[in-house]
């Protein structure tokens, strides 16, 4: 049988809910806990009995443990990350994986100075509705893709009272809403289109959220992709709705906040998360399977081979590259940024010019 991996968690806030896949896999081990709030930290322990617990980062890196899950605040992550990999240990990063792309680059370098994994914990990747889409896309079911709509917001920063959260801090997250939220859908959508953003122009503003945070609370952006598809890109702290879309040829779909998805495609597809078009209707036509169906279809039992914490565990077992390396990391924070020097200097940013800087 493979031996498991061990591994160590830093920052136990969004991290907690995750655990259990650490524990209950047969290709992973949780073995140290980590957090400086301590009070956090005994709190979660207890619901993991006989797994180390410390405050103390440097007890993790004088540990054996195979990899570290860092998913502490986003300013925390390249010194901890570029600590991890010089002390031997492979790496998977919450998103995003640091504020500056320098840092990003920092972090990479590490990597390979290392010979060691870094990786990105990309949820959307390993959800099994999104795996079918993503396959009926590189299938060609919606025939040539023209256009893509993709936003992500909440009034979480609205609603906040004040700057206490280090979430904040504009310096600590290298942004505000599009960094923290509008990069999820960003990535999904290159990644289920095996595409890539190369040119970007929009706008950034605080408009209501100055009261709790530096950051911008709404971006509108626009750019192109490399097979010159062209896409729309929001975020929000200040208002609510999500919407990720594709639009080809020959069909589209969209998933709309509530997680309805509608779904048109040139020929049937079927597997055993997705079947489109159903029975009684035919190839072309434009279904609506209702939210609680949808979601349903994005739950994952602990075997499910596509989970992003696992899959790292067993590319790093297998000697195999990361699920999504740490090189996406570095191409979204250079996107994210490029949105924003495009709205600073109000002209068209080509990736490339933040990326290689």
């Amino acid at each position: 049988m493979p031996r498991r991996i061990q591994v160590a968690v830093t920052g136990l806030g969004v991290s907690r809910s995750m655990l259990h896949w650490y524990r209950e896999s047969a290709d992973t081990e949780l073995a140290i806990l980590h957090d400086v709030d301590e009070a956090r930290l005994k709190e979660v322990a207890a619901s993991h009995p006989g797994v180390r617990a410390t405050t103390d980062f440097a007890e993790v890196l004088k540990s054996g443990v195979d990899m570290v899950d860092v998913s502490t605040p986003n300013h925390i992550h390249p010194q901890q990350a570029i600590a991890a990999l010089e002390a031997g240990k492979h790496v998977l990063c919450q998103k995003p994986m640091a504020p500056t792309v320098a840092e990003c680059q920092a972090m990479c370098a590490a990597a390979a100075r290392s010979g060691k994994r870094l990786g990105m914990h990309m949820v959307m990747h390993g959800l099994p509705l999104y795996r079918s889409l993503k396959a009926m896309c590189e299938r060609g079911l919606f025939g040539k893709i023209a256009s893509v709509h993709v936003r992500n917001a909440h009034r979480g920063p609205l609603q906040r009272a004040d700057r206490g959260h280090w979430r904040a801090q504009a310096a600590n997250i290298g942004g505000g809403s599009f960094m923290q939220l509008g990069v999820h859908n960003m990535n999904l959508v290159q990644w289920l289109l095996n595409d890539e953003i190369v040119r970007v122009c929009g706008f950034a503003d605080n408009l209501y959220c100055k009261h709790s945070m530096e950051g911008e609370d709404v971006v509108a952006a626009a750019g192109e992709l490399a097979s010159g598809a062209k896409i729309t890109l929001e975020s929000g702290y200040s208002s609510t709705g999500n919407v990720t879309a594709v639009y080809g040829t020959e069909g589209h779909f969209a998933m709309t906040r509530n997680g309805e998805l509608l779904l048109e495609a040139r020929e049937a597809y079927r597997d055993e998360v997705l079947e489109y078009p159903g029975p009684g209707r035919k190839a072309g036509d434009v279904i609506a399977v209702p939210g609680e169906e949808s979601v349903k279809r994005t739950k994952t039992p602990v075997d499910y081979p596509h989970i992003q914490q696992l899959a790292f565990a067993r590319a790093v077992r297998d000697g195999q590259p990361a699920p999504s390396p740490g090189e996406e990391g570095l191409r979204d924070v250079a996107i994210v940024q490029a949105i924003y020097r495009a709205a600073k200097e109000k002209r068209v940013v080509e990736v490339s010019e933040v990326r290689e800087a």
